[in-house]
């Protein structure tokens, strides 16, 4: 099997597919994506604990403004205004220095508690697909 699909909430769908060596991270209904290579996600891997903590600051009702770079135009975001984790593409506009978000990207619902959130079932079925993963290339 090339392909595995996992449900990680509501309409949205973890699709693994071994040929190409991506993550896709889709909304049934309105087709957003977020795509993750091996090496976007152990650099998006590198931020999580500080993802966790902008969520723990947001869930006692703190202001939060967090972005941070994790390649290839990707960033993961959480900030007061919108109760998300967002994954999303930004750009440069030519002449300018301050970056902008694309439409390309998902973002995922906080429920009230944490532990139910779509945020982290992505993030444990994501280990749990790389690492076998990571466990099949090394046989290679």
């Amino acid at each position: 099997m090339k392909t595995k699909t996992y449900e990680i909430g509501e309409n949205r769908v973890l699709t693994y597919n071994k040929k190409k060596e991506v993550i896709t991270i889709c909304d049934k209904k309105t087709g957003k994506e977020a795509v993750f290579t091996p090496a976007r996600w152990a650099s998006f891997r590198l931020y999580m604990d500080e993802v966790d903590d902008q969520l723990n600051s947001l869930s006692q009702d703190r202001d939060v403004a967090y972005c941070a770079h994790y390649g290839g135009g990707w960033h993961v975001s959480v900030n007061t205004s919108c109760r998300c984790v967002d994954l999303r593409k930004w750009y440069v506009p030519f002449g300018k220095t301050e970056r902008k978000p694309t439409r390309t990207g998902i973002a995922l619902r906080l429920c009230s508690s944490r532990q139910s959130s779509i945020y982290n079932a992505t993030t444990q079925t994501l280990s749990t697909t790389w690492r076998s993963f990571s466990l099949i290339h090394k046989t290679k």
